[in-house]
Protein backbone atom coordinates (compact mmCIF):
# COMPACT_ATOMS: atom_id res chain seq x y z
CA UNK A 1 0.00 0.00 0.00
CA UNK A 2 1.12 3.53 -1.27
CA UNK A 3 2.23 6.67 1.65
CA UNK A 4 1.05 8.94 -1.08
CA UNK A 5 -2.62 8.53 -0.18
CA UNK A 6 -1.93 9.50 3.40
CA UNK A 7 1.03 12.21 2.46
CA UNK A 8 -1.53 13.94 0.58
CA UNK A 9 -4.09 13.66 3.46
CA UNK A 10 -1.76 14.92 5.99
CA UNK A 11 -0.83 18.15 3.73
CA UNK A 12 -4.87 18.66 2.35
CA UNK A 13 -6.54 18.02 5.40
CA UNK A 14 -5.70 21.20 8.14
CA UNK A 15 -6.06 23.48 4.86
CA UNK A 16 -8.51 22.54 2.42
CA UNK A 17 -11.15 20.77 1.69
CA UNK A 18 -10.88 17.75 -0.86
CA UNK A 19 -13.41 20.12 -3.09
CA UNK A 20 -10.80 23.61 -2.65
CA UNK A 21 -7.74 20.91 -3.38
CA UNK A 22 -9.49 19.71 -6.56
CA UNK A 23 -10.12 23.63 -7.80
CA UNK A 24 -6.57 24.70 -6.58
CA UNK A 25 -5.45 21.43 -9.11
CA UNK A 26 -7.75 22.33 -11.91
CA UNK A 27 -9.94 19.40 -11.52
CA UNK A 28 -13.73 19.16 -12.14
CA UNK A 29 -15.11 17.76 -9.05
CA UNK A 30 -13.74 16.74 -5.47
CA UNK A 31 -14.48 12.46 -6.56
CA UNK A 32 -10.81 12.42 -8.02
CA UNK A 33 -9.21 13.95 -4.59
CA UNK A 34 -11.38 11.52 -3.12
CA UNK A 35 -10.39 8.48 -5.06
CA UNK A 36 -6.86 9.37 -4.55
CA UNK A 37 -6.97 9.79 -0.95
CA UNK A 38 -8.47 6.38 -0.29
CA UNK A 39 -6.88 4.68 -3.35
CA UNK A 40 -9.64 3.30 -4.69
CA UNK A 41 -9.43 3.25 -8.90
CA UNK A 42 -10.23 -0.38 -10.04
CA UNK A 43 -6.51 -1.27 -8.65
CA UNK A 44 -4.85 1.63 -10.86
CA UNK A 45 -3.20 4.72 -9.40
CA UNK A 46 -6.17 7.26 -9.34
CA UNK A 47 -3.34 9.88 -9.56
CA UNK A 48 -1.65 10.86 -12.47
CA UNK A 49 2.01 11.66 -11.94
CA UNK A 50 1.34 15.28 -13.75
CA UNK A 51 -1.42 15.74 -10.69
CA UNK A 52 1.20 14.85 -8.78
CA UNK A 53 3.28 17.09 -9.78
CA UNK A 54 0.71 19.64 -9.51
CA UNK A 55 -0.03 18.81 -5.31
CA UNK A 56 3.60 18.94 -4.89
CA UNK A 57 3.60 22.29 -6.38
CA UNK A 58 0.50 23.87 -4.31
CA UNK A 59 1.80 22.61 -1.00
CA UNK A 60 5.69 23.49 -2.16
CA UNK A 61 7.24 19.86 -0.84
CA UNK A 62 9.70 17.13 -2.69
CA UNK A 63 7.86 15.11 -4.87
CA UNK A 64 10.47 12.33 -3.28
CA UNK A 65 8.69 12.75 0.01
CA UNK A 66 5.19 12.61 -1.41
CA UNK A 67 5.55 9.60 -4.04
CA UNK A 68 8.85 7.71 -2.27
CA UNK A 69 7.17 5.11 0.04
CA UNK A 70 11.08 4.98 1.75
CA UNK A 71 9.91 8.40 3.21
CA UNK A 72 7.60 8.04 6.01
CA UNK A 73 4.52 10.18 6.83
CA UNK A 74 5.68 11.66 9.61
CA UNK A 75 6.69 14.12 10.80
CA UNK A 76 5.40 16.32 7.44
CA UNK A 77 8.26 18.36 5.67
CA UNK A 78 7.63 22.48 6.21
CA UNK A 79 5.38 23.35 3.45
CA UNK A 80 3.22 26.18 2.61
CA UNK A 81 0.24 26.42 0.42
CA UNK A 82 1.41 29.10 -2.21
CA UNK A 83 -0.16 29.99 -5.61
CA UNK A 84 2.07 28.57 -7.89
CA UNK A 85 1.14 28.27 -11.71
CA UNK A 86 0.16 24.53 -11.09
CA UNK A 87 -2.00 24.03 -14.20
CA UNK A 88 0.96 25.12 -16.71
CA UNK A 89 3.52 22.47 -15.43
CA UNK A 90 5.80 22.18 -18.12
CA UNK A 91 6.17 18.06 -19.06
CA UNK A 92 8.10 18.49 -21.90
CA UNK A 93 11.48 18.80 -19.67
CA UNK A 94 11.27 15.42 -18.67
CA UNK A 95 12.02 13.83 -21.98
CA UNK A 96 14.77 16.25 -22.21
CA UNK A 97 16.26 14.88 -18.63
CA UNK A 98 15.76 11.56 -19.23
CA UNK A 99 17.68 12.11 -22.42
CA UNK A 100 20.13 14.04 -20.67
CA UNK A 101 20.96 11.58 -18.22
CA UNK A 102 21.70 8.51 -20.84
CA UNK A 103 23.55 10.80 -23.15
CA UNK A 104 25.92 12.02 -19.56
CA UNK A 105 26.17 7.97 -19.32
CA UNK A 106 26.76 7.31 -22.70
CA UNK A 107 23.51 4.80 -22.34
CA UNK A 108 21.56 3.72 -25.41
CA UNK A 109 18.26 3.07 -25.07
CA UNK A 110 19.20 -1.43 -24.42
CA UNK A 111 21.72 0.20 -22.18
CA UNK A 112 18.78 2.12 -20.06
CA UNK A 113 16.39 -1.13 -20.71
CA UNK A 114 19.53 -3.77 -18.91
CA UNK A 115 19.66 -1.21 -16.23
CA UNK A 116 15.61 -1.06 -16.23
CA UNK A 117 15.59 -5.17 -16.06
CA UNK A 118 17.39 -4.93 -12.71
CA UNK A 119 15.04 -3.51 -10.69
CA UNK A 120 11.83 -5.00 -9.83
CA UNK A 121 8.29 -4.65 -11.28
CA UNK A 122 10.09 -3.28 -14.40
CA UNK A 123 9.27 -6.27 -16.49
CA UNK A 124 6.35 -4.04 -18.46
CA UNK A 125 8.99 -1.24 -19.48
CA UNK A 126 9.53 -2.24 -23.38
CA UNK A 127 12.01 0.18 -25.79
CA UNK A 128 8.87 1.47 -27.21
CA UNK A 129 7.68 2.75 -23.87
CA UNK A 130 11.51 4.46 -23.61
CA UNK A 131 11.29 5.65 -26.93
CA UNK A 132 7.74 7.24 -25.85
CA UNK A 133 9.41 8.74 -23.08
CA UNK A 134 12.45 10.39 -24.57
CA UNK A 135 10.41 12.01 -27.46
CA UNK A 136 8.18 13.67 -24.81
CA UNK A 137 5.16 12.16 -25.99
CA UNK A 138 4.27 10.48 -22.56
CA UNK A 139 5.03 10.43 -18.94
CA UNK A 140 6.06 7.52 -17.08
CA UNK A 141 3.77 6.30 -14.56
CA UNK A 142 4.47 7.27 -10.79
CA UNK A 143 6.21 3.82 -10.27
CA UNK A 144 8.38 4.21 -13.47
CA UNK A 145 9.43 7.51 -12.76
CA UNK A 146 10.59 6.57 -9.27
CA UNK A 147 12.52 3.65 -10.84
CA UNK A 148 14.07 5.98 -13.53
CA UNK A 149 15.53 8.12 -10.34
CA UNK A 150 16.36 5.09 -8.31
CA UNK A 151 18.31 3.72 -11.96
CA UNK A 152 20.17 7.04 -12.20
CA UNK A 153 20.77 7.87 -8.41
CA UNK A 154 18.95 11.18 -8.92
CA UNK A 155 16.00 13.20 -6.37
CA UNK A 156 12.71 12.63 -8.38
CA UNK A 157 12.45 15.84 -8.33
CA UNK A 158 15.29 16.63 -10.74
CA UNK A 159 13.56 15.06 -13.62
CA UNK A 160 10.11 16.26 -12.27
CA UNK A 161 11.11 19.92 -11.38
CA UNK A 162 11.74 22.33 -14.46
CA UNK A 163 12.88 24.61 -11.82
CA UNK A 164 16.19 22.44 -11.24
CA UNK A 165 19.27 23.39 -13.93
CA UNK A 166 19.24 20.17 -16.17
CA UNK A 167 23.24 20.42 -15.66
CA UNK A 168 23.89 20.40 -12.60
CA UNK A 169 26.06 17.96 -10.51
CA UNK A 170 23.52 15.89 -8.72
CA UNK A 171 24.43 12.95 -6.21
CA UNK A 172 21.82 11.29 -4.44
CA UNK A 173 21.25 7.84 -2.73
CA UNK A 174 17.84 7.39 -1.08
Amino acid sequence: MSLFPAKLRALREPHLSQSELAEHLGLTDRSHIAHIETETRLGRDAASLLVCIKIARLFDVSTDWLLRDTISVLPLPPFQIIKLPVNGVNIAHFADRLRYQCKRRNWTTTDLLTALSRQPDTATVTRRTLNYLQRGERLPSIRLAVILADVFELPLDYLLDERIPINIPLFYRH
